[in-house]
């Protein structure tokens, strides 16, 4: 069955139409195109195959590799130059001023990413390894004694052990290590049975100088805290800082170790650097700007192919658009 319109309803269509096309034109002739060049797309950084936090991660140890690289290379300018004007007699004391400097302010300039022994510390702070001076019977003989450790300024701090009347020392070391975990304290036992604890460094100016420990008058008085002296084990910084200025074959042969052992570092720093370069390296757009230009062509292509279909269409919106709701359903029937 055929409909045919009114002639009034096909003029009115037919204004639309020619209505819509002249604001076409005109908007076309009102905002010419402007010659621009055309950059990338997309552009390289905002793609990534690989989440925002890994992208934070990468960063963060290539920030760690570059303050423990610019320490290192500091401190062996420092060392070669010590050793030098050492070598010279009459060398100026500045020299061993510049080198305990450099010694003194190695978790500043590090960002603590080099610890007391030299080494690189890239993914956790550096620690510090000592000894509490525990009897040994709380290992052989604990007794079921309760031991309360306290630790900061006025012993605000407090943390409580009861210990075993009878276990293996790992056993024991394992309980110590539950009560002192509270203040960044971690024991484990050497290969030749000495136990040694860990803590982070930025924490060890105030441990050791306020650590102290309570028991039951078993191996510890009952009456009063005793203040724990926890010892350091010997580190390079350590015998750099007793240099005094006197260059003998013992000063001579510390130097040497510990240029030795920072070239030792260096390398290692190094292999960090060449692996997370090529981590990042890896992480290339999921996108190339080729790969992009080729879609959108495909897509132009599709759109060319299909161009009456989509110019109907659209003449269509428009001519809806513009003309009163009424109107439009009294042309559609």
């Amino acid at each position: 069955m055929q409909v045919s319109l009114s002639p009034a309803k096909t003029r009115l269509m037919q204004t639309a139409v020619a209505q819509t096309h002249k604001m076409q034109q005109a908007a076309r002739v009102s905002s010419p195109a402007q010659a621009a060049p055309t950059p990338d797309f997309p552009e390289p950084a905002l793609l990534s195959r690989k989440p925002a936090r890994y992208n934070i991660q990468l960063n963060a140890q290539l920030t760690a590799i570059q303050q423990a690289e610019d320490y290192l290379q500091g401190l062996e300018g420092v060392l070669l130059n010590y050793r030098h004007t050492k070598s010279q007699p009459g060398s100026p004391p500045r020299d061993t001023a510049a080198l305990q400097q450099q010694l003194a302010q190695r978790l500043q300039r590090s960002a603590g990413t080099v610890d007391r022994q030299l080494n690189i510390s890239l993914t956790r702070d550096s620690q510090v390894h000592f000894s509490l001076g525990f009897p040994r019977e709380v290992f052989s003989q604990p007794q079921g004694e309760t031991l309360i450790f306290a630790a900061g300024k006025g012993c605000k701090h407090l943390a409580a052990v009861t210990l075993p009347e009878a276990a293996s020392p790992r056993q024991i070391l394992a309980q110590l290590n539950a009560s002192l975990g509270k203040f960044g304290i971690h024991g484990e036992f050497s290969p030749r049975g000495e136990c040694l604890f860990t803590a982070d460094e930025s924490r060890w100016d105030t441990l050791k100088g306020s650590l102290r420990v309570r028991g039951e008058g078993v191996h510890f008085p009952a009456d009063s805290f005793t203040l724990l002296a926890p010892v350091p084990q010997n580190s390079p910084v350590d015998s750099l800082q007793q240099l005094t200025g006197q260059w003998d074959k013992h000063a001579r042969r510390e130097v040497e170790q510990v240029l030795h052992h920072i070239t030792h570092q260096q390398t290692t720093l190094r292999q960090h650097k060449a692996s997370v370069t090529e981590r990042i390296r890896e992480m290339s757009p999921a996108l190339t700007t080729q790969h992009v230009q080729q879609t959108a062509r495909g897509v132009g292509q599709q759109l060319a192919s299909s161009r009456n279909h989509f110019e109907q269409l659209a003449q269509s919106l428009a001519a809806q658009a513009n003309i009163h709701q009424t109107t439009v359903r009294n042309l559609l029937g």
